[in-house]
């Protein structure tokens, strides 16, 4: 049933999450739903800091103080749909849930599962109170891609279905100059924001292939010196099989899910997966396990540039570290301009978030150009090999840029045929359309 309308819950101090949150009421507004976007930062930051201080009165005053400010809201704009990236609506328990007014709840995940369901919770309320509310009946979890799927089902959230990011439809529509057609770009960090083991630096810089690359980051990460995993090998020496397993196998087919892998391996380890499990540690244990790519962004991005083949826009300081010199980040309204002034993009998922379709996958199609990305069976489910490019190795990465970028025309060809589908299939509107049951 179509919302009567709809309360993006947001948090500005996080600029994807901002910008995606507009894109999400432009394609609601378009379809005819009222929409209204609201920042969550401060109710969210401000009971983290009480959480920490531990002042129980602090608390229930913000408590009462959020609640009031959204009821009101609620109310006075007939809102019947709550709508947010990650879990930014999950502010109080039963906020949204225990309220009669409310129907529905979309919870579209676009960073990685671990870090909102354990960090950013982090308050002097029960644990056990917020995961009543993410099982709620009127909340609907949309992943990713199917290894984050895996990831929440594990975690108990079985109201869920898989959804792909997508593109704003502004983006399909913008008609700006291809000006450079010799050189890729890349937009964004290293994906990373704390630095790599030594070993790990000194191949990447010494320009590693990418499987050896990933057998040395799970030979590193299969040692000793990670501490959560140390302190769970002293209780269940299992751990270690287990995890050392799942490494090899993400070494073998390096974007097949770190939660399945750990799942597979569970078949010999048993007890090792349960002893995680009932710890509520399993995601932890799958962290470990997605840092056998950490390396393939930094890898992927640094073989490029010193080849002279790629831009970099990026915060210059995070990239210093691996010798690349950036241009300065793009701010958001130039965001389509500065992918149409380049007929090539490199494109690699954060490591971290276990989902290989990311936003920038569909913003650069949308925008009517190809991107060489790492190999991705989600990627092919959405675009064909004539829309993307993937590559499995960094010679081969340095193969299809130079062809691609001899003929740019061939790549603006292939762009053209990816807007074409992203216009079919992926623009916000397709995900909200499933969303809303329309």
């Amino acid at each position: 049933m179509k919302p009567q309308g709809v309360l993006i819950v947001s948090n500005d101090r996080y600029i994807p999450t901002a910008k995606s949150s507009e894109a999400l009421a432009s394609a609601c507004r378009r379809m005819g739903i009222r929409a209204l976007v609201r920042d969550a930062s401060h109710p969210r930051y401000l009971g983290q800091y009480i959480g920490i201080i531990g002042d129980l009165s602090q608390s229930e005053k913000a408590s009462k103080t959020t609640r009031s400010t959204f009821d009101h809201l609620l109310d006075a704009f007939q809102i019947d749909t709550v709508l947010s990236l990650d879990l930014q609506w999950l502010l109080e328990p039963g906020l949204f849930t225990h309220n009669p007014s409310i129907a529905r709840i979309a919870s579209l995940w676009f960073d990685d599962i671990r870090s909102w369901t354990t960090v950013n919770l982090a308050t002097v309320t029960d644990r056990t109170e917020w995961f009543a509310d993410m099982r709620n009946g009127k909340v609907t979890h949309y992943f990713n891609g199917t290894n984050q799927a895996v990831e929440g089902r594990a975690i108990g959230l079985s109201n869920a279905q898989t959804s792909y990011l997508a593109a704003p439809r502004e983006y399909a529509g913008s008609e700006y100059p291809c000006e450079v057609r010799d050189r890729a770009a890349f937009i964004g960090n290293p994906g990373l924001r704390f630095p790599l083991p030594d070993n790990l630096m000194k191949a990447v810089m010494a320009g590693m292939e990418l499987l050896p690359l990933r057998q040395l980051c799970a030979d590193t990460f299969a040692g000793s010196g990670v501490p959560k995993k140390d302190e769970w090998i002293k209780s269940e020496p299992s751990v270690q099989t287990l995890i050392a397993e799942a490494l090899q196998e993400r070494v073998k087919s390096s974007s097949r899910g770190a939660v399945e892998l750990l799942q597979k391996a569970a078949a010999q380890s048993p007890r090792a997966y349960d002893f995680l499990r009932e710890r509520d540690e399993l995601l932890e244990a799958a962290l470990i396990v997605k840092m056998v790519n950490c390396c393939d962004r930094p890898a992927f991005v640094r073989h490029l540039n010193k080849k002279g083949l790629v831009d970099v826009f990026s915060n210059s300081s995070e990239w210093a570290i691996y010798g690349v010199e950036a241009l300065p980040a793009v701010r958001v309204p130039d965001l389509p301009r500065a992918y149409q002034r380049y007929a090539v993009h490199l494109n690699a998922s954060n490591a971290l978030r276990d989902a290989t379709a990311n936003e920038k996958l569909f913003e650069i199609a949308a925008c009517g150009r190809v991107s060489i990305n790492p190999y991705s069976a989600d990627i092919f489910t959405c675009y064909d090999d004539e829309e993307v490019v993937m590559v499995r190795s960094l010679d081969e990465l340095e193969q299809q840029a130079r062809a691609l970028l001899t003929d740019p025309d061939k790549a603006l060809a292939m762009g053209a045929k990816a807007r074409e589908r992203t216009l079919a299939e992926h623009l916000w509107e397709h995900r909200l359309v499933r969303a809303f049951g329309e």
